[in-house]
């Protein structure tokens, strides 16, 4: 069984003592979306 644990000093998620990222799938293809194909709104001057 998975137990995942918490550290409330540091705020970081473990399983099995190995560090978990979490990530939004919708904001990682927005983000995308954004950096590939904003011609509308000057992205060159962004990145």
């Amino acid at each position: 069984m998975i137990h995942p644990e918490a550290s409330v000093h540091t705020g970081i998620m473990t399983i099995e003592h190995e560090p978990v990222v979490f990530h939004c799938n919708h904001y990682n293809r927005f983000l995308q979306l954004a950096i590939e194909d904003c011609h509308y709104h000057g992205r060159h001057h962004a990145l």
